[in-house]
C-alpha cells in the first residue's frame, strides 16, 4: 500500500481532531468585518475550512508555497462547487506579487514556522526567513487592513515591519 502523502495525513488528522463546523463558525466570526473587502488566506494549506467558507459565498484568495499542499485542496475543492485554485506564492513573495491588496489576511495553523522549508530537504525553522515571511504578508495588506497569523510562541520573536 502506497503512503499517504503529508497533505493527506493533515486531512485526515485535523478531520479526526478538529470540529469542522466549529471551525468554520469561529473563521466566519473572524472574517465578518471583511466579507465585502479582499481577503487572502496566504497558508490555506488542504483548504480546511476555507473551501466550506468559499462554498457557502465568501470571496477568498486562496495561496501557499507548496504544490503538494495546493494539488490537495484542488482534490479537496473538487467535492465541492468550489471553483478557484490556490496561487502558488512564498510569503516573501506575497508584497511584490500582490502590494495593497487585502483588507484581511489569514495565516493560520502554526504555518509561519515552516517559512521557507516546503518542497526542500532543509526541514528546520529559520529565523530570518520567518522574519522575511512576515515582511512579505505585511506588505499586501491595505492601509488600515489586518493580518491574523497564529503561532504556538515558544521564543519571542520582535521586529520592525517598517
Amino acid at each position: 500500500m502506497k503512503p499517504l502523502s503529508f497533505p493527506a495525513q493533515l486531512d485526515y488528522y485535523l478531520s479526526a481532531v478538529s470540529c469542522r463546523d466549529s471551525l468554520v463558525n469561529s473563521l466566519k466570526d473572524i472574517i465578518r468585518p471583511y466579507k465585502h473587502g479582499n481577503i487572502l488566506d496566504c497558508s490555506v494549506g488542504t483548504g480546511f475550512g476555507i473551501i466550506d467558507l468559499i462554498d457557502s459565498g465568501y470571496k477568498i484568495t486562496c495561496s501557499d508555497a507548496c504544490e503538494n499542499m495546493i494539488s490537495r485542496f484542488n482534490k479537496n475543492a473538487q467535492t465541492t462547487s468550489v471553483k478557484t485554485s490556490p496561487l502558488k506564492i512564498k510569503w516573501q513573495e506575497l508584497g511584490d506579487k500582490l502590494p495593497e491588496l487585502f483588507e484581511l489576511i489569514l495565516c493560520r495553523g502554526n504555518s509561519i514556522v515552516y517559512s521557507d522549508m516546503w518542497d526542500k530537504d532543509n526541514q528546520s525553522a529559520n529565523v530570518k526567513e520567518m522574519k522575511d515571511s512576515i515582511k512579505g504578508i505585511f506588505k499586501s495588506i491595505k492601509s488600515g487592513g489586518a493580518c491574523i497569523l497564529t503561532y504556538l510562541q515558544i521564543k519571542t520573536l520582535t521586529m520592525n515591519t517598517q
